[in-house]
């Protein structure tokens, strides 16, 4: 689940009961924002270990590794750095999510609207697009 776009906080406490009912163990999606990370980690660990058992944490280019796309707005969106200790998130234990959002955010990253990534496949020949909502399914572009 990636809670700030597939039902948010009262969706995932409905989904992390019907996982303890089942006996199963419940995996936060994350490809968004550190404040998205942050919420979501914040909401789990108001949950036990043996429900709500694991948060994923992406890994940009921007971070000085080559790894996936570069998203620079996912660590700027907060005022200070998200802390990782062996592994962990280091929650912040202020009011609301214990954060502050940096909002120059605003004007250093507008709104552009369209896809946020055009790419073309070689192997069945067409063009396709990424939406930021990531339970849609890519969509054929028309080629001009």
């Amino acid at each position: 689940m990636d809670i700030l776009c597939q039902g948010g906080i009262s969706s995932a406490w409905r989904i992390f009961e019907a996982v303890r009912e089942s006996g199963l163990r419940f995996a936060f999606h994350s490809w968004g924002t550190t404040l998205e990370v942050l919420a979501a980690a914040q909401l789990g660990a108001c949950w036990p270990e043996d429900v709500v058992e694991w948060l994923e944490y992406p890994c940009y280019s921007h971070r000085g590794q080559d790894v996936m796309y570069p998203f620079p707005l996912a660590d700027d969106i907060l005022a200070d750095a998200l802390e990782i200790d062996n592994g962990h998130p280091i929650l912040p234990d202020g009011p609301g999510m214990g954060i502050d959002v940096d909002e120059t955010v605003i004007e250093r990253y507008p709104f552009i609207p369209g896809p946020w990534s055009v790419f073309k496949l070689d192997s069945s020949s067409e063009t396709v697009a990424v939406t930021g909502d990531h339970s849609l399914k890519w969509v054929r572009r028309q080629e001009k």
